[in-house]
């Protein structure tokens, strides 16, 4: 039986290599950027890669569990409601979502059920950019006689649009019924986007943005965004977290999603110029101190 140490070195190994194929040959196309692959060949490979494309070894990538029982520990923490009250339950979004909600669910005493059914003749949304409210609805059913007057957990891997999510909660008070929807993501809040490999969204395309001013979301923002959910609650994994859930120091993860300092000149360039653009969202400030406080 592996070590959880040898098991996270594993599948850091898997995501790196990954990593590097996805950026070498972006950077081969033009033939330069080479002191950009060498160094982001330090790193154990992007945050995004575990959390959103959830690339596993064999035996699965123990760092999504871990992040469960980090949203267990910070919902004992918070302890914003009662959730051993008989009628909180956790529900993952599939299937991104379930190692955490699972792992999150075992660690408070609360059952982790499925409360919605996935249509997997239906793409990935946040990457497909036509009608993704209709799609959602093909996508998910939610389950009246599982989620009706119940307060519910809904865990998710990330948010980066929120498109999906929106929709999806909408949904879930439509159909499903649910009391109330608590929003907990195993992830911190995207402020960024990657240029190494993932196909995400500009900075204006993306939600975090839109209210985090700071380089934390303040617990007005964070309700701020409830709010414009349509959640009643809304908690995304802190930054520190990422680190100890994958069991490697800060500086051996790509972090620029979470915190818009990257780790090559060339990204930081892109980013700022998507700042300074009409495009831009006004982290203009942040992203200046990021330059120059170095990753």
């Amino acid at each position: 039986v592996k070590s959880e140490q040898d098991r996270n070195a594993t599948a850091g190994n898997i995501l790196l290599s990954l990593e590097l194929a996805n950026l070498k040959r972006a950077l081969d196309r033009g033939g330069k950027y080479s002191a950009e692959l060498a160094a982001v060949q330090k790193l154990a490979g992007g945050k995004l890669d575990l959390t959103v494309l959830e690339k596993q070894a064999n035996d699965g990538v123990p760092g999504l569990e871990v992040l469960g029982k980090e949203l267990a520990r910070l919902e004992r923490q918070l302890n914003l409601f009662d959730y051993q009250d008989g009628n909180t339950i956790v529900v993952p979004v599939p299937d991104t979502g379930k190692a955490a909600a699972d792992a999150m669910a075992f660690a408070l005493g609360v059952p982790s059920v499925e409360g919605l059914i996935r249509n997997r003749y239906v793409g990935r949304t946040f990457i497909e950019g036509a009608d993704r409210a209709a799609k959602v609805r093909q996508k998910f059913t939610p389950l009246k006689e599982v989620m009706q007057g119940k307060r519910v957990i809904l865990v998710d891997d990330s948010i980066v649009r929120s498109t999906t999510l929106n929709e999806l909660l909408k949904y879930i008070r439509e159909r499903g019924r649910a009391k109330e929807i608590h929003v907990r993501v195993a992830c911190p809040p995207i402020v960024a986007p990657c240029y190494y490999g993932i196909d995400m969204s500009e900075v204006r395309e993306l939600y975090a943005p839109k209210f985090i001013k700071g380089e934390e979301a303040t617990p007005a923002e964070l309700a701020a965004m409830a709010k414009d959910l349509g959640a009643d609650s809304l908690i995304y994994l802190p930054l520190d977290a990422v680190a100890r859930s994958i069991g490697l120091p800060d500086h051996r993860l790509c972090r620029a999603c979470l915190t818009g300092q990257y780790p090559t000149a060339e990204g930081q360039r892109r980013y700022q110029l998507e700042l300074v653009s009409k495009t831009g969202t006004g982290r203009g400030e942040v992203a200046t101190l990021a330059v120059g406080a170095g990753v």
